[in-house]
């Protein structure tokens, strides 16, 4: 449980990683899904239930303009999947600035934990998180033994010994129980 809670202390760390804004990520995935089943209930997961009603009222606008056909049934999607972004990200304390587009690539870490989470597996993360720990634990071991030969010497010690420590560290405070996650 405690990797599990870590991969997603580091995920979702911070807004910049952001991918629930995302045209391709997992919030407009549902909403397209509501959109094809003429049905609210794949997308209210990513709601607060006090706020349910303005999706179900939302969803009911888009399936009617939608029947017009052409631009204005892109215009109707476009305007559901920001709607339900913009509910989502706002019940996290999270401010919505529009949907990223295709232009957009999330972290690794977003992908790699997705992929886990459709594979049913740890083991890519698990391997990748080892792996990164692993490099930074032999630079910093390789640094220390020429750390003593010069200043410069001694600087990349120093530098690769931050780096080192503050993964661990981060590593570490992953761990400790989080409260709302920004994605």
């Amino acid at each position: 449980m405690k990797i599990i809670t870590l991969i997603l202390s580091l995920v979702f760390a911070s807004s910049l990683y952001a991918h629930c804004d995302w045209i391709k990520g997992p919030v407009v995935a549902d909403a397209k899904v509501a959109l094809e089943k003429a049905e609210v209930a794949p997308v209210l997961k990513w709601i607060p239930a006090d706020q349910e009603q303005e999706v179900r009222n939302g969803l009911a606008k888009t399936l009617e303009v939608r029947k017009a056909g052409g631009a204005a049934r892109e215009l109707a999607d476009r305007w559901f999947f920001e709607t339900v972004v913009r509910i989502h990200r706002e019940s996290e304390g999270a401010a919505f600035h529009g949907l990223r587009g295709d232009e957009y690539t999330p972290d690794p870490a977003i992908v790699l934990a997705d992929a886990a989470i459709d594979a049913g597996s740890l083991t890519a993360v698990e391997k990748s998180m080892s792996s990164e720990l692993r490099k930074r634990f032999e630079a910093v071991m390789h640094a220390k033994e020429h750390a003593a030969h010069n200043a410069e010497a001694g600087r990349h010690y120093v530098h690769a010994y931050a780096e080192f420590v503050h993964y661990v560290l981060r590593m570490h405070q992953a761990e400790a129980p989080t409260g709302e996650h920004e994605d």
